[in-house]
């Protein structure tokens, strides 16, 4: 049997059936090739990265100068017991302690004795309740332990230098001028020793360079004047004579020293008031 389907009675209704056929296939094509978007990741949260080891956020204390319990103007242990809570508030969790031993300077890098601590800080008694305390409030204590040199007071020092061999193997000594090395001005402790001072300005004026020799007779020439001066001693006890001028950009100045910090070199005579540091 035959069967027989009829698209209109003329040409232009088969021709609207063609494009009615094309357009529904022209959309389905459409439909089907379109891509489908592909959603935006959701940002990972921040996290902070989790300390391991022994990373630790540690504070460097100057002991002589954090904290005074006693108000004599020297720090101490019991300044920075007491600071404690405030330093654990800040997030540390570690102290570094600049040297605590009795030392000649007042830094403490030059110990004489590594079996006590410095008297000016506190007892013993002291820095134990600081370790303690510390201790209970998750802050580790770090020293500043200076081994590599000691005070020219130190006793290992001076029998090695009276010649006893087993403390002068613990250190360098020698009687002859090395080539390259600079030489040191030093005298025998106690005592004085005359010394005179060069000090070399650059083109404005200010200090460059200041060269110190060991002399047999003082003798200052030039004139006076030059607004420089010499600072040695202590802070509350300062010595500061003024150089010479001795022509050009040069000055100089020649003194019976005597001090176990050094000397410093200044442009004015400024007090630096009665404070210990």
């Amino acid at each position: 049997m035959r069967h027989k389907f009829a698209f209109g009675s003329s040409a232009s209704g088969f021709a609207a059936f063609w494009a009615a056929a094309l357009m529904l296939l022209s959309a389905c094509t459409k439909q089907e090739t379109e891509p489908t978007p592909t959603p935006e990741p959701e940002p990972e949260p921040s996290v902070e990265p989790e300390r391991t080891g022994d990373s630790r956020i540690s504070y460097q204390i100057l002991v002589y100068s954090f904290a005074d319990s006693d108000g004599d103007g020297i720090g101490d242990f019991k300044g920075i017991e007491n600071k404690l809570d405030y330093l654990k508030e800040m997030g540390v969790q570690a102290l570094w302690l600049s040297p605590i031993h009795p030392a000649t300077s007042y830094h403490g890098y030059d110990v004489e004795d590594y079996s006590s601590v410095n008297s000016e800080y506190g007892t013993e008694a002291d820095f134990k309740s600081l370790l303690s305390s510390a201790h209970s409030k998750g802050i580790k204590v770090y020293l500043d332990y200076v081994l590599n040199h000691t005070s020219k007071n130190h006793p290992w020092f001076l029998q090695g230098r009276s010649g006893n061999k087993t403390y002068s193997a613990y250190y360098h000594f020698s009687n002859t001028e090395k080539s390259g090395w600079s030489k040191t001005v030093s005298g025998e402790d106690p005592g004085k020793i005359k010394v005179k001072f060069t000090l070399n300005l650059d083109s404005s004026s200010k200090p460059l360079t200041l060269k110190a020799e060991q002399v047999d007779v003082i003798n200052n020439e030039g004139t006076p004047g030059s607004g420089k001066y010499l600072w040695y001693g202590s802070v509350t006890e300062a010595t500061m004579p003024e150089f010479y001028n001795a022509g050009g950009s040069v000055c100089t100045l020649s003194l019976e020293l005597e001090t176990d910090w050094g000397v410093l070199v200044r442009t004015s005579k400024t007090s630096w008031g009665s404070d210990k540091y």
